[in-house]
């Protein structure tokens, strides 16, 4: 077992100084038991625009150090003992000896006095590499007068306490982040009882939302709150009933994610799937505080393990060519790319799926390709040779290229490039021309036509970039290939029609070569079927591009938004009224979800209220909520 540890982290602003001031902390705890301080380096933010203006910034941080080493024991893990079993909190990511950690008992071999405790500890020799197992109450015993016992056991805590490949070094914590501003009681909870709000949750959100990916400020966009979150609202604030939210469908599910749970999972030996099994024996949630987290996230990590054996049972276990042989456009399925470290610094496994043959490939690379999972590529490559993994055979590859991706970056830098005139927008047609495939997508959910959509604002679309823009079309690129690049920007028509104002020009450009291709405009679902925001209303009134474009949009038949046709001195169209239920109340359909594609019955579905947040509020208060969803619980 490595006495060193290293995570990265990708953390968002509004978290990045908290998440130091906690690793600080550690380090800081470290240096005082005498150890050297720990590593903490943020490097630069990764920035991505809106159409609002606002940016968002995500830090990548590094967390390096080693274990804590007192009187010569290397201290590896802290156990607590329920009676269903041992729940593992280890400091360094690495579970070696997992196994025997999982299954001890808890007795001290220091005082070797055998009686019930909570908390152990499981420390190495570092010299001998013997190992023993303390008793939280004999630390103090065991390290001996010339060491802090509270430091250590408060550093011991605080590493227990991370994740180690989460998105957030604190992901589950309750730390005054939550939906309500406060942490839920510690008290049990039969762990079937909370599943089945869970499933109930995550079924009325339409997917689970984690720590990691809410949104409870709304700084990215419309408010979103963690499942975790709001299912401790749902059970611990008293206002909403139990029976209104959860149906017989949620407890269905919940048992099913139950049996699940206290299954043995041979090919997942991780601490998160044995806490799990070790809670699911338990059956009752004994902390919620600390513990919540991991259960709500339960539903998720079945219905992802019962996709995962779908896909293995569907897998094709074949070899492909023979070594030397040369691939040029061919179309694989991106899967994903597992890294690991070694002396030559990080290796990425890219795995792939071949469309053609279903054949499972891999490429070893310092340097992946920007793919997104799922999403199909055309790629070069050179077979290297033939290996299998888990009773599958793969392919494996070597140079491996995607000229789709490659695109991207050219048409980014020729926008940065002082050099962009006529005749670089000709080289850009020929290269355009070799490629074939232009509706490729990265992992930052960008096709080429809209990152040259991005360049090509009003002054610039006048010269080589009408050029650039009518290549990717001529080419067969499609303005409206959605992406989750953003909640109102979906397509290049969407950045057209809203980034930065709009462009006129290039709106028209793409409605005439979708008029072109047959395609029906009043049935397009794009960003104007949206509500306009404040900022829309106030780029409208300020004759701004957006003024323009809506009346662009209303000239080619484009589907709008009620409140645009007033904004632009138009009548809103016969038939198209701005809320149902203000126009018949008495006949407005009942709201409806679906609970994992089936509709839940009449009776489950209640009334939809509202919540209210004041101006200037940093948390909530009882006067701050007029009246709760009972559907949906804490909801915006």
């Amino acid at each position: 077992m490595s006495s060193q540890f290293e995570s990265h982290y990708s953390i968002h602003e509004s978290r990045l100084e908290h998440t130091l001031a906690k690793l600080r902390k550690l380090s800081g705890l470290a240096v005082k038991l005498g150890m050297e301080p720990y590593t903490i380096h943020v490097g630069e933010p990764i920035i991505t625009k809106r159409n609002n203006g606002q940016v968002d910034r995500y830090y990548p941080l590094d967390f390096k150090g080693e274990q804590p080493v007192i009187a010569g024991w290397r201290w590896l893990a802290k156990i607590e003992h329920t009676d269903a079993g041992n729940l593992i909190s280890n400091f360094s990511g690495d579970m070696a000896d997992n196994e025997h950690l999982a299954t001890c008992k808890p007795n001290c071999q220091h005082c070797n006095t055998t009686r019930g405790r909570r908390f152990t500890f499981m420390v190495e020799d570092v010299a001998l590499g013997k190992r023993m197992q303390v008793g939280s109450t004999c630390v103090d015993d065991f390290i001996g007068n010339h060491h802090d016992p509270k430091a250590l056991l408060t550093l011991l805590n605080g590493l227990g306490e991370i994740s180690w490949d989460g998105n957030d070094p604190f992901l589950d914590e309750d730390d005054g982040f939550g939906a309500d501003g406060s942490s839920a009681p510690a008290s049990g909870l039969d762990i079937e009882h909370v599943l089945a709000m869970a499933c109930a949750v995550i079924r009325s959100d339409g997917r689970y939302i984690s720590t990691s990916t809410a949104d409870f400020s709304g700084l990215r966009g419309a408010v979103e709150i963690s499942t975790k979150d709001t299912v401790s609202y749902n059970l611990f604030s008293g206002k909403v009933r139990y029976s209104d939210v959860v149906t017989a469908v949620d407890k269905d599910e919940a048992a099913k994610v139950l049996e699940w749970m206290k299954a043995d999972d041979a090919e997942n030996t991780s601490p998160y799937r044995h806490n799990l099994r070790t809670h699911a024996k338990l059956g009752y949630v004994t902390d919620t505080r600390r513990h919540l987290g991991i259960i709500v996230s339960a539903p998720a990590s079945y219905h992802k393990a019962l996709q995962a054996k779908a896909e293995k049972e569907a897998e094709v276990s074949i070899h492909l060519g023979a070594v030397g042989d040369k691939w040029v456009n061919r179309e694989v399925i991106f899967e994903g790319a597992p890294c690991f470290d070694n002396q030559w610094g990080t290796t990425y496994n890219v795995l792939m799926t071949d469309v053609a043959t279903g054949a499972k490939l891999k490429w070893a690379t310092s340097s992946p390709l920007p793919m997104k999972r799922g999403e199909t590529y055309s790629i070069n490559g050179t077979i290297k040779g033939h290996g299998e993994y888990r009773d599958t055979k793969q392919t494996v590859l070597t140079r491996v290229t995607c000229p789709g991706l490659a695109l991207i970056d050219s048409i980014r830098n020729l926008g940065y490039s002082a050099e962009t005139d006529d005749k670089t927008a000709k080289k850009f047609q020929k290269t355009v021309a070799s490629i074939g495939a232009v509706d490729v997508i990265n992992h930052h959910e960008i096709t080429p036509l809209m990152q040259a959509s991005v360049m090509a604002d009003d002054k610039r679309l006048h010269g080589p970039w009408r050029t650039v823009v009518q290549v990717l079309l001529d080419a067969g690129a499609n303005p409206l290939r959605e992406t989750q690049y953003d909640r109102e920007i979906r397509t290049a028509l969407d950045i057209a029609l809203r980034y930065g104002g709009g462009s006129v020009d290039l709106a028209r450009l793409f409605l005439d070569s979708l008029k072109q291709r047959g395609v029906d405009l009043a049935r397009i679902d794009s960003t104007l079927n949206h509500q306009p925001t404040s900022a829309d209303m106030a780029e409208i009134n300020g004759e701004r591009p957006l003024k323009n474009v809506v009346l662009l949009a209303h000239e080619y038949g484009l589907p709008m938004h009620p409140d645009y046709y007033p904004a632009v001195g138009l009548d809103v169209p016969a038939g198209l009224i701005d809320d149902p239920l203000e126009a018949n109340p008495q006949e407005a359909p009942a709201p409806a979800y679906e609970a994992y594609g089936n509709n839940a019955d009449d009776d489950d579905v209640l009334e939809v209220n509202q919540i209210t947040w004041e101006a200037g509020d940093d948390d909530m208060d009882d006067d701050d909520v007029l009246e709760t969803n009972p559907q949906m619980g804490l909801r915006f």
